[in-house]
């Protein structure tokens, strides 16, 4: 899933990606004058070329991470051990982050 996104960020690269998803939307009969449509479709009027590869990247990235991961923890190699404390660890600054800019009583 992670390459399938990844390489259609990729692809997007150029386009409008706000009127690709409108049309996508007006072909499968959804209501545009939703209001919750209308506001995905407004997040995706932010979205430009820079953003696109950033994700493209990062989700190519993480797809070439996990199988590399996986198979070293099946083979049990010592190296597959701190590989993961570390992948998992590198996603503390991002939970820490989302924790103090919105923190909820949950």
């Amino acid at each position: 899933m992670l390459l399938a996104v990844g390489l259609e960020a990729l692809h997007l690269i150029h386009k409008n990606v706000a009127d690709l998803a409108a049309a996508g939307a007006a072909r499968r009969h959804l209501d545009t004058d939703n209001r919750h449509l209308e506001r995905a479709l407004g997040a995706l009027r932010e979205v430009d070329d820079r953003k696109l590869r950033a994700i493209g990247a990062g989700a190519l990235s993480y797809a070439a991470l996990l199988p590399t991961e996986g198979a070293g923890l099946l083979f049990r190699k010592r190296w597959a051990e701190y590989f993961t404390v570390v992948v998992t660890g590198s996603f503390i600054p991002l939970e820490l982050y989302v924790m103090v800019r919105r923190l909820t009583v949950t």
